[in-house]
């Protein structure tokens, strides 16, 4: 089977309704596999979203597909109640949406920057578009990429090849995150920048390590102590709460205090 960056979050694909019968299919399957959390948070997030679909004053804005929305699509795993996530027309999440204005901003302080992206979305293109073949990308499953079948790991890109490197929730997926951040910054050229962007408790010092893939192909959710391991590989990490972003705007993007921080890295 094909897999395209058009599966990927961030796609320019809308956001299917919540129904009761969904509500109850999908309870259903987390009570047959007795998982006590996702039943709780998924029920409480799907029957949200089930009442606020009818609402019609806009509350929310969509910088990406730039519309005024009434609100965003509650998410939920095991783990946590993502409040206010997706866009509903566009099916970004609060990350993408802050990480436009986090690019905007650094793309202003550069001149024509060598790029890679791994694992790239859809929604982030136009933002690059004026750079043509200076952005580059590239992925381990996605087809649809400059450079496919590359892991992370252990990239086959020549040492200092780039200026910036984008990694939006990718290293969570990596047996060895350490080889996966010390090969980003090997590729980057000397005060090269990266931007990292992973799934973490932000209120909690210690990364936990899953006993398998069954959280979305997931191998551990992050802690600050994440600030730790970067730091062996780049010579200064900045901390970026894309919550911030809420207040460029009219009505916010949605995104949550301490939900969605951006590691801004140097070499």
């Amino acid at each position: 089977m094909t897999v395209t960056t058009k599966t990927n979050p961030g796609a320019f694909q809308s956001f299917p309704k919540t129904t009761l019968r969904k509500i109850l299919s999908k309870t259903y399957a987390r009570l047959r596999q007795g998982d006590v959390p996702a039943v709780i948070n998924g029920l409480v997030a799907d029957s949200s979203n089930w009442l606020i679909q009818s609402q019609k004053k806009p509350r929310y804005y969509c910088n990406l597909c730039e519309r005024q929305l009434p609100y965003f699509v509650h998410l939920s795993n095991r783990l946590r109640i993502k409040w206010h996530s997706v866009c509903p027309n566009c099916n970004s999440r609060p990350r993408h949406r802050g990480l436009k204005v986090l690019y905007q901003a650094v793309l202003q302080d550069l001149d024509k920057p060598e790029v890679i992206h791994f694992a790239p979305e859809p929604v982030f293109y136009p933002l690059f578009r004026h750079l043509e073949k200076s952005y580059q990308t590239t992925d381990y499953i996605l087809e649809d990429v400059d450079f496919p079948k590359e892991d992370i790991q252990a990239l086959s890109f020549a040492t200092e090849s780039f200026d910036m490197a984008l990694c939006n929730h990718v290293i969570e997926h990596v047996p060895e995150d350490d080889k996966a951040i010390a090969e980003v910054a090997r590729i980057l050229k000397k005060q090269g920048l990266a931007i990292f962007t992973i799934p973490g408790n932000w209120r909690r010092n210690k990364t936990i390590t899953f006993k398998d893939l069954s959280f979305n192909g997931h191998f551990r959710d992050y802690g600050m102590d994440v600030v730790n391991l970067l730091s062996r590989s780049f010579s200064s990490v900045e901390i970026k709460d894309l919550a911030d972003y809420n207040h460029d705007y009219q009505f916010p993007l949605g995104i949550l205090e301490k939900t969605n921080l951006a590691f801004i890295c140097r070499k």
